[in-house]
């Protein structure tokens, strides 16, 4: 009986066989463009499913279950927990990376450094708008002798640049390597992680005159009901070479492929909330095949969104997120201190 039964069973398996090579080409390709439809109607389903609603939004933000403390919780707990964060929202928080006794000094140091930053940038123009170099040994010659801080470039021929942010924040950079951090990337992207950019990133509070602080275009500053949405390389859709294609290698056009390729940190150095220069983020938009930036998507890139947020999170805490993500720094903070951040 077994015999017979696998006799039967590859004379079923010939006539399949036989049947398939007698399609021709055309129906295969109707067939193909047929999955193709229901494979993307699963996907818009699956992303309006996993949208949150602003009623789930009020929850999620209430108890914050997108955040992991990594100084109480067993390690793996707070891995996993921020990869299953990633995946299900797009973002999660690592909170207490920075020990709370180190926030402060290295608070300060961020500080320090962006003023170092923006004379050193200030001195770099200065010195290339007087265009007296005959060569790359003049330029650092004139800017060693002007206290320009510049580093070498490795293409021959290219003049040098100013250095990296992070040279200024030693005592930041020791915390870039936290294990949670980095096992929380590699469970989403792989084991080979490299920092593409790094940068402070400080909202200003309101001004005692009366001069309003937030993020972004000055006459949009102090208003709550503004954004500026966007989503990080290499899924910027505005990218960063605007007229000049040959400053746009390495961002991608839409349709994105449903896949991480990019994590956006933001290392909060004072707490932040609703009203201290919380990121704005909506939940679930890394499964949305729309983009807030896309020429035929209709969204406004101003307005709140339905069942967007800001997150709370502790000074020394790390915000993590999928750049496809849609999100916009907050216009305002009325909290009475900058809101501090790398």
């Amino acid at each position: 009986m077994a015999e017979l039964r696998l006799v039967g069973y590859k004379n079923y398996a010939g006539l399949i066989t036989k049947r398939l090579f007698r399609m021709n080409i055309s129906e295969l390709q109707a067939k193909a463009v047929r999955l193709e439809r229901e494979l993307q109607d699963i996907q818009d389903l699956l992303a309006k499913t996993t949208h949150s609603t602003e009623t789930g939004t009020d929850n999620l933000a209430r108890t914050r279950a997108y955040a992991f403390n990594a100084s109480t919780i067993p390690f793996e707990e707070a891995v996993q927990g921020g990869a299953d964060s990633l995946k299900r929202y797009g973002f999660c928080v690592i909170d207490n990376v920075i020990p709370t006794d180190r926030v402060d000094a290295i608070c300060e140091e961020i500080l320090a450094a962006q003023s170092t930053i923006t004379q050193n940038m200030k001195g770099l123009r200065e010195l290339l708008s007087k265009n007296e170099f005959s060569g790359q040994e003049s330029l650092e010659k004139r800017a060693v002798a002007n206290k320009v801080e510049l580093r070498p470039v490795r293409r021959v021929g290219h003049p040098p640049k100013p250095p990296n942010d992070i040279v200024w924040m030693p005592q930041y950079a020791q915390y870039l390597a936290n294990p949670v951090v980095t096992a929380v990337a590699r469970r989403i992207l792989d084991d080979h992680l490299r920092i593409a950019q790094l940068h402070t990133r400080i909202i200003e509070t309101d001004k005692p005159d009366g001069t309003l602080g937030g993020f972004g275009a000055v006459k949009y500053r102090g208003r709550v009901d503004t954004r500026e949405w966007h989503t990080d390389w290499p899924h910027d859709l505005s990218a960063y070479g605007r007229d000049n294609p040959g400053e746009n290698v390495g961002c991608i056009r839409q349709p994105f492929p449903d896949i991480a390729m990019c994590l956006v940190m933001i290392w909060y150095l004072t707490d932040v909330d609703a009203n201290s220069g919380g990121t704005w983020v909506v939940p679930g938009s890394h499964k949305d095949k729309r983009n807030p930036r896309g020429p035929s998507d209709g969204i406004m890139v101003t307005a709140p969104i339905p069942g967007d947020m800001q997150i709370t999170a502790p000074a020394g805490s790390v915000y993590i997120q999928d750049s496809r993500s849609w999100h916009a720094s907050a216009m305002h903070n009325p909290s009475g201190r900058d809101r501090v951040a790398v």
